[in-house]
């Protein structure tokens, strides 16, 4: 998201180097819940400023917690905290989004409120581009019924739906694939194609069962 600074993100806390208690001299941000598939669950933010690094520590329901984005010190203080947790919402796009603001800290419910507004205008550019180039991976995906949307998270980036399931395939414009990590599946058109056919004849079988 941000052209001038090159953040490490996180925002899953998949790597255990990442994990930990929130540091006592961090900076209390706000509280805000985010909206996870048909549940909420409450987010608090911290930042922390060293000597060279900048770093978001977030606390998820009071329990989890750990560093999701740190980078190189840049501007202010309030600046770098505010792009960081523009960047904290960017990076959940499709997954989670901020629903209801609850407590300020250094950053109010106005300032929060502005952050989401610029994510979302970028999304909205982001898309458009995409759109503009849609590609034969989308296409055939289209063309065989499975709704392909641009994800939002980069102009090259588009999920559908994976056929007779609930979750989605990822496609890249870019390489003209689609991935599935669920039912491991990848390849370009053509094994598209065979998988959404493979994904029919096994309903149909199951239907005559």
């Amino acid at each position: 998201m941000s052209d001038q600074v090159q953040y490490f993100r996180d925002p899953w806390l998949n790597s255990e180097e990442n994990l930990g208690a929130v540091p006592d001299d961090a900076r209390y941000l706000c509280t805000y819940e985010v909206s996870v598939s048909i549940d909420d669950v409450e987010e608090t933010a911290y930042f922390v400023r060293r000597k060279d690094l900048d770093e978001l520590w977030t606390k998820v329901d009071g329990r989890e917690t750990g560093r999701v984005i740190h980078g190189p010190t840049t501007g202010t203080e309030q600046e770098a905290a505010e792009q960081m947790l523009a960047e904290l919402i960017h990076s959940r796009v499709g997954f989670m989004w901020p629903s209801d603001f609850i407590r300020a800290g250094t950053i109010d419910e106005n300032n929060f409120q502005t952050i989401q507004r610029t994510v979302e205008a970028e999304l909205e550019t982001v898309k458009a581009v995409a759109l503009k180039t849609q590609s034969l991976i989308v296409r055939t995906a289209k063309a065989l019924g499975l709704g392909p949307q641009p994800s939002m998270r980069c102009s090259t980036s588009w999920t559908a739906n994976c056929p007779g399931t609930s979750h989605f395939i990822f496609i890249s414009t870019e390489s003209e694939e689609f991935g599935c990590g669920y039912c491991r599946k990848k390849g370009g058109p053509k094994e598209l194609e065979e998988f959404v056919a493979e994904r029919k004849r096994l309903m149909e079988k199951r239907a005559k069962r």
